[in-house]
């Protein structure tokens, strides 16, 4: 009979406990190396996701600054259109007096024997009337009318009598300045 030798001697079999740790470690690494990839995609994913929505922040942000700026632009136009329209309201406001009706004023209040010499205008809405009356009495009678006329009050702000000299032939020079309204 013959009877086989062998040389290839085979380890022992490993104990039940030890191949219940193999396969424990075996299953358990596997799962946790699953686990890791899962929680890694998931980070990975969501980073992607922020710089996504970081993206589109910065654009938004980019867009409403742009926004403002032109905002910013406009509202200054407003504001130096508004000052210009201002000063434009002011200037068409103001109407020159009607000096035809001044002057017609002063023809109708004028007495016998007072006669308006000049009448000068300046830039400052002021009017100059220079004149000869025939006697003192009807100079002072002249100036009372011309203050209580109702359309004194209309056309001037201002009066003043500058100056009354009597010439030699008993005559009033005078001089008047009003300021127009």
């Amino acid at each position: 009979m013959t009877q086989e030798i062998d040389f290839l001697k085979t380890k022992r079999g490993a104990s039940l406990k030890q191949l219940k740790q193999k396969r424990f470690l075996k299953t358990g690494s596997l799962v946790f190396l699953i686990f890791y990839c899962l929680i890694t995609g998931g980070i990975f994913a969501f980073w992607l996701y922020l710089n996504q929505t970081n993206q589109q922040v910065e654009k938004q942000i980019a867009f409403q600054k742009q926004k403002v700026v032109q905002l910013e632009k406009i509202e200054s136009l407003q504001i130096l259109f508004k000052q210009r329209l201002s000063s434009l309201v002011k200037v068409f406001s103001q109407q020159p007096p009607d000096y035809e009706q001044i002057i017609l004023f002063f023809n109708q209040i004028a007495f016998d024997g007072l006669v308006f010499n000049e009448f000068k205008l300046t830039n400052e809405g002021k009017m100059a009337v220079t004149g000869t009356a025939a006697n003192a009495v009807l100079l002072s009678n002249f100036l009372e009318a011309f203050k209580k006329a109702p359309e004194t009050q209309n056309y001037f702000s201002e009066i003043s009598l500058d100056s009354t000299n009597r010439q030699s032939a008993g005559d009033y020079d005078f001089s008047l300045t009003l300021k127009t309204k």
